[in-house]
């Protein structure tokens, strides 16, 4: 009897325990705050371009929709995507911008002459402990995330899918590039 009262108690604490983890980040979520290092060494925060309210708006007078890219350097998967992800930020300039984030835990010193042999136009970021990374639920790489200009996450999704993935993050920016004020989407 007392062994059916402790499993009993077990898988009720277990069940309760399961219910109390928080789900992971998706579409719908406020994206969690991000200040990273470039690859010169100064910070750029991601409420520098989207947000409810924008730092520096003195200096950032304008919100984006902002496309995270989490990357490695030993990504062939990543090294696809980019140049994709590039263009299409380049398409819509006034509106979008890229922040590519590296998970190399060497940082510049692998980044670096990476770099020079695939020169990238975008914002590199470096998230060498990958606490960002972790935030943003980016547990394999490529990871990318949409997020619209009132800082809402729009789209998250690991694994590179090509023209397919690239369409539907199309539709996304031209659906939230015109948004003016919080709640009208």
């Amino acid at each position: 009897m007392n062994k059916i009262i402790i499993s009993y108690l077990i898988f009720c604490l277990s069940s309760f325990a399961a219910e109390t983890v928080t789900p992971g980040l998706k579409a719908g979520d406020q994206a969690p705050p991000i200040i990273l290092r470039n690859m010169d060494g100064t910070f750029t925060r991601l409420s520098q371009f989207t947000g409810k309210k924008l730092y520096k708006p003195w200096k950032n007078k304008k919100k984006h929709v902002v496309i995270l890219s989490f990357w490695a350097t030993d990504c062939i998967p990543c090294q696809q995507e980019i140049p994709q992800m590039e263009k299409l930020a380049a398409k819509y300039q006034d509106n979008v911008k890229l922040l590519l984030i590296s998970i190399d835990r060497k940082g510049k010193e692998i980044i670096a002459p990476f770099l020079k042999d695939n020169p990238f136009n975008s914002t590199v970021l470096l998230d060498l402990y990958q606490k960002t990374a972790e935030r943003y639920n980016a547990t394999r790489v490529p990871t990318l995330v949409v997020i619209d200009k009132d800082g809402v996450i729009r789209y998250l999704e690991s694994g590179y899918k090509g023209k397919q993935q690239l369409n539907q993050i199309e539709k996304i920016i031209k659906k939230y590039q015109a948004q003016k004020k919080p709640g009208k989407h």
